[in-house]
């Protein structure tokens, strides 16, 4: 096992290269579940996930997966800047383009190319990756996908959209070590409300009351009946620290369950908070 961190792969994605940043030996699996598996496994020290982007929001198989984990936290996150091509056998020509191949986030992400294209049509892949990988054997396709996945001698046709630059995605690292507190950082939970009138107020409120600034809040189907919902939540700060270890024993009052998936440092964005340094 050593330092292996797992990523959806193959080799080319935004997740590989999340994983080189921490790691100098990494392996790619097909699916976000199979990394999460290898860790659960102890397969490999570290799994890399997506867990959301500037442009498209929340990646909701990688929350849900969080709901299942036991033996992982999220112990780091990475933000990477991201940036699509679209990518093509030498040879082909954008005009004669018919197919677009790529995973369902960059499909949405790169929503100014089909209005700018309206004959394209779009097909789902697994990862970026591996839409490059597929194009290399279908006429008339390309795939969107990082300038990175050009070791598949494939040509660069598109270099859009504009609105690349606001692009970024979030990623977290789980591991079994739990980081120290750094004075930066940030928690991640899940719980589970009542539903009644006020439940989600009354177990947020105790937050406010600290002054502890809540960074992201989403919402997802228990998958338990229609209409229950659990919550994920992040804020600022360390669980082992006093206000926010007051702040997760208020919410625990409040709620069916809490979860607390980590504690960990923060890191900024080109888009994220303006870190005060003095």
């Amino acid at each position: 096992m050593e330092n292996t961190a797992g990523y959806l792969g193959p080799p080319g994605t935004f997740s590989s290269e999340a994983a080189d940043k921490i790691s100098d030996d990494i392996k790619p699996y097909q699916s976000i579940r199979e990394v999460v598996d290898a860790i659960e496994n102890r397969e490999i020290k570290l799994g890399v996930l997506p867990i959301e982007n500037s442009l498209e929001g929340a990646v909701t198989e990688t929350m849900d997966l969080l709901l299942e984990v036991e033996n992982t936290i999220i112990t780091q996150e990475i933000i990477l800047p991201i940036r699509y091509v679209l990518l093509a056998n030498p040879g082909e020509k954008l005009e004669n383009i018919d197919t677009v191949i790529s995973h369902s986030q960059a499909l949405a992400q790169c929503r100014e190319l089909f209005v700018e294209y309206p004959h394209l049509e779009k097909e789902i892949s697994s990862s970026t990756a591996g839409a490059a990988e597929k194009v290399q054997t279908k006429e008339k396709a390309a795939a969107l996908a990082p300038a990175s996945c050009n070791n598949y001698s494939l040509d660069i046709l598109w270099e859009g959209p504009k609105k690349q630059y606001n692009n970024e995605t979030r990623f977290i690292v789980l591991g079994h070590e739990p980081p120290s507190p750094t004075g930066d950082d940030r928690t991640s939970i899940v719980f589970g409300i009542e539903d009644s009138p006020g439940a989600l107020y009354k177990s947020l409120e105790i937050f406010s009351k600290l002054e502890i600034n809540l960074t992201r809040i989403e919402s997802r189907p228990s998958k338990r009946k229609l209409g229950e919902y659990v919550f994920y939540v992040d804020f600022e700060g360390h669980k082992e620290e006093r206000r926010a270890y007051q702040g997760l024993k208020g919410v625990e009052k409040n709620v069916n369950f809490l979860k607390v998936l980590g504690s960990y440092p923060k890191e900024y964005g080109n888009l994220g908070e303006n870190k005060i340094t003095s």
